[in-house]
């Protein structure tokens, strides 16, 4: 229900920019911010998350793998800035150390960007979720 809405929220709010192609970066991020989207790799093994959120003026994407048995097993945390119509640019990241994983901004074929059916990160759909394995990421990885 409530990813519904949010799509619906965005949907109008294209519209109402004049029904362009193109929307602008704070309605981008009012559509993004404070939500997590999650991809269940097609529901084989935990999958992984995206968080956004702002403090002070900069803005953040939290993402998380998730662990079997624990929510988070580890988490990257991107400075972001949006540029352009829903494409994110990595102004910095965290320290990230992983034998399973690589950080996916460090790929040739990084891809950050938000559409109405979500956001597309790495090659991969991440659909809203109504989850909050966020907060727990933060409190165990994050100052």
């Amino acid at each position: 229900m409530k990813k519904a809405l949010s799509l619906m929220l965005a949907f109008v709010l294209v519209c109402l920019s004049g029904c362009s192609s193109t929307i602008s970066n704070n309605e981008v991020w009012q559509a993004v911010n404070d939500k997590e989207f999650r991809n269940d790799f097609n529901e084989i093994g935990p999958g992984t998350g995206l968080y956004f959120y702002e403090k002070g003026e900069s803005k953040y994407c939290l993402f998380m793998i998730y662990g079997s048995g624990i929510p988070v097993l580890g988490v990257i945390n991107y400075e972001i800035e949006i540029e352009g119509s829903g494409v994110f640019r990595v102004l910095s990241a965290s320290e990230f150390e992983s034998e399973f994983f690589q950080d996916p901004s460090q790929k040739d074929d990084f891809a950050f960007e938000y559409s109405l059916e979500g956001i597309l990160f790495d090659g991969l759909m991440y659909e809203e979720t109504s989850y909050d394995t966020h907060s727990n990421a933060m409190e165990i990885f994050l100052p």
